[in-house]
């Protein structure tokens, strides 16, 4: 479904794949852009074959647009963050935040729609059953460890168990000492001590990462030589995933002869120096990771159609790998 105004502006309906649960957010969003021509279609003659009756009462119930809308927007935090949770960044002390904006944009979504009781238990459940499969005693430590967090969206329960992970953690650590480790995290948590200095609380900022942080600000502690350990642990495993392309770039069917160990160093080379250039872009503020998967989508949505459109024209010249790539980039990315 497309529309062209004077040639230049398209929308298109971005239908959701498998391979990408982001693509079901991206969706209902460019669904919820063309609204008016799908109104527009709904009451055109020439579409009347097409669209069967119970889709067109859909189409022109407002209750079900409202339900669509409030869907999205409950959705559309969800694929935020698994989009930034996969990124290279160590972020595990963000798992327990995520929870707590879902459970606020249910909140929110659930006074807007009206909803059965068990529907609502449902989601409920599954929301709870999510955190507690995903929120591990060590991402409750690092949200604590974390100056931008402390632990202040945490139960007092789910605080205990944070210390006494920390406690636990700084007898195993060979280079840390148990009694000043703990001493250092009683100041961290009330402010005292080296923690008391207003500049300490003023650098942190959402752009500097936490174990930066520590090492910077607090490395004189016992305490930073354990949290610059743990708050630089990857959240997910999608970073070491993510090598399995670049692998498949190095040792390619032209280059089979490749030895194990050589492989393996070419990628390291490769993959940091990727990582390095990523860091060093870091001028300007980046953007949403929601608008970045609209975007994607958008781009290849638009090779798509235009495939297509030179099909119809009869321009389209037999360039099979060509067509592949183009028309199955947003199935591999």
């Amino acid at each position: 479904m497309k529309k062209k105004d004077s040639g230049i502006h398209k929308k298109s309906l971005m239908l959701p794949v498998q391979t990408r649960w982001g693509s079901v957010v991206v969706f209902l969003n460019s669904l919820l852009a063309i609204k008016q021509i799908i109104r527009l279609l709904n009451i055109d003659e020439r579409c009347e074959e097409d669209i069967i009756p119970r889709v067109k009462q859909f189409i022109n119930n407002d209750l079900f647009w409202d339900r669509v809308k409030n869907l999205h927007n409950f959705l559309k935090p969800i694929a935020h963050w698994i989009t930034r949770i996969e990124s290279d960044l160590p972020q595990l002390s963000i798992v327990p935040e995520i929870f707590v904006e879902i459970k606020n944009q249910y909140d929110i979504c659930i006074k807007n729609v009206s909803c059965f009781e068990t529907g609502q238990n449902i989601i409920k459940n599954k929301i709870q059953s999510r955190k507690e499969l995903s929120v591990q005693k060590i991402n409750l430590a690092t949200n604590v460890l974390d100056p931008k967090y402390r632990g202040n969206n945490l139960t007092a329960d789910e605080n205990v168990e944070a210390a006494t992970l920390i406690h636990r953690l700084s007898k195993i650590c060979l280079d840390t000492d148990e009694q000043k480790v703990m001493y250092d995290f009683a100041h961290y948590k009330v402010k005292e001590g080296i923690f008391s200095n207003t500049y300490v609380w003023e650098a942190c900022v959402n752009s500097l990462e936490p174990a930066v942080w520590w090492n910077a600000y607090c490395s004189s502690t016992e305490l930073s030589k354990l949290a610059s350990k743990i708050l630089s642990l990857p959240a997910t495993s999608a970073a070491c995933e993510k090598t399995f392309s670049t692998y498949k770039d190095v040792h390619s069917s032209k280059r089979n002869r490749l030895t194990n160990s050589r492989a393996g160093k070419l990628v390291y080379v490769k993959h940091n120096l990727k990582l390095k250039e990523e860091t060093k872009i870091e001028v300007i503020p980046p953007k949403d990771n929601y608008e970045k998967l609209l975007e994607e989508f958008e781009e290849d949505s638009d090779k798509e159609f235009q495939i297509i459109e030179e099909i119809d024209e009869g321009n389209y010249e037999d360039k099979e790998s060509d067509c592949s790539h183009s028309v199955g980039c947003c199935f591999r990315k």
